[in-house]
């Protein structure tokens, strides 16, 4: 009987040696669980598709959608500038243009106050012509010529208001020419010839403007 006894003993410390020796169910099932979700988080990671950027939108007067590059889509038959990006236009510059081909000065050369007085013998009565019977004050270029074989001065004098007789060509041989210049102011004028017997030759001058 109580080899018997010892017998059961010895079987029941057998059996809890061994069941101390092997891994609790619960353990063991607790780590093979770790490990499937690790294998499953791991295929989920691999699986899963990436999140698409929604295309950006231009701001501009086109107003679409751009590419994944995020340039700027260019209108038909647009071109861009070497060195630089597309979307604008260069300004001409502007370096001295003129607009219809005109140059600065609009206006051209402004016109020579000036006066031509001739010398005539028409039929044996001596005259004087003139190219023009008013002209501006200030400044006058008178250039006169001689068309008879006699001599010919040529003088000025103002008649209202009265101002002094002035010489403006000395005595002139047939067929010569001179020029001279003078300064006169507003009013009314004579030019005459003071050769004796050349009181016809006397021509009335204006000065206006």
């Amino acid at each position: 009987m109580r080899a018997t006894a010892v017998i059961a003993a010895s079987a029941l410390l057998t059996s809890a040696a061994v069941a101390e020796a092997r891994p609790a169910p619960a353990r063991c099932g607790e780590k093979v669980a770790k490990q499937v979700r690790a294998r499953t988080s791991l295929c989920l990671t691999r699986s899963a598709p990436k999140a698409r950027r929604p295309p950006s939108r231009d701001t501009s007067a086109g107003g679409g959608p751009l590419r994944d590059g995020g340039a700027t889509p260019q209108a038909p038959g647009a071109t861009t500038p070497a060195g630089g990006s597309g979307g604008g236009s260069s300004a001409p510059s502007s370096g001295g243009s003129t607009s219809g081909g005109q140059t600065g000065d609009s206006g051209g050369a402004p016109e020579l106050n000036a006066l031509g007085v001739r010398a005539y013998d028409r039929s044996g009565v001596f005259t004087f012509e003139t190219t023009r019977s008013t002209v501006r004050p200030g400044v006058l270029t008178v250039s006169f010529r001689n068309y008879d074989s006699d001599e010919h001065n040529l003088w000025i004098e103002g008649t209202s208001p009265f101002v002094g007789a002035v010489r403006l060509v000395d005595d002139l041989a047939g067929g010569a020419d001179a020029t001279t210049t003078t300064s006169l102011s507003a009013g009314a004028y004579r030019l005459f010839c003071t050769v004796p017997g050349h009181s016809s030759m006397t021509k009335t001058l204006t000065v206006s403007g």
